[in-house]
């Protein structure tokens, strides 16, 4: 009991002796409920200061203005606030790119360049309306005919698209090969049979 004062103890059992009970009942029971009550209260705040953690230090700095520098390297996932379908006029093997996938690009920026090769034959040899090619002054060569992607398409110059020369060619190689044997003059389907 070495919480409880030594007095405390003395006065409690004075208070509570058989030849003093009538009329000190009553504060000894007062006495005994306040001693009760300091011996909790004493035991509760013991087991309050034993209860409490470690001692944390803190160190303390100035609060400095700066720019914070932080990169962040991880894998994701951008769309694009914008997009656009780009479809070629024509189709022919890409030759050169000069745009990566995910370039800002503007109206008019050239994207890439197509081979052309197919599209040589666009602006090919002059003829005139039977097949035959034409000198620079415009005078027919004899002999020499040019249909289909060897004669100036036309298109005077454009290629719209694969398969436009076919139609051409067919025409015009009829009227070359009728130029040809002499019976450009004739009408279509009266041939002659010999």
């Amino acid at each position: 009991m070495r919480w409880i004062d030594h007095d405390v103890v003395s006065a409690l059992r004075r208070s509570c002796s058989p030849a003093k009970a009538g009329r000190h009942t009553k504060a000894g029971h007062y006495v005994l409920m306040a001693a009760v009550a300091c011996v909790l209260v004493s035991a509760c705040s013991k087991k309050e200061e034993e209860e409490e953690g470690p001692v944390v230090t803190v160190d303390v700095a100035p609060v400095l203005s700066s720019q914070i520098s932080r990169v962040v390297r991880a894998p994701a996932v951008l769309y694009p606030q914008q997009q656009a379908a780009i479809v070629p006029k024509i189709t022919a093997p890409i030759k050169k790119i000069y745009v990566e996938k995910g370039d800002k690009v503007k109206a008019g920026q050239i994207l890439l360049e197509l081979e052309n090769s197919d599209l040589a034959s666009a602006a090919g040899l002059r003829t005139d309306a039977s097949g035959r090619v034409l000198t620079a002054s415009g005078m027919p060569l004899k002999g020499l005919y040019a249909v289909g992607t060897d004669a100036a398409s036309i298109f005077r110059g454009t290629y719209p698209g694969p398969g436009t020369m076919i139609g051409p060619a067919l025409v015009f190689g009829w009227r070359a090969a009728m130029d040809a044997a002499g019976r450009l003059d004739e009408e279509p389907g009266s041939a002659r049979r010999n």
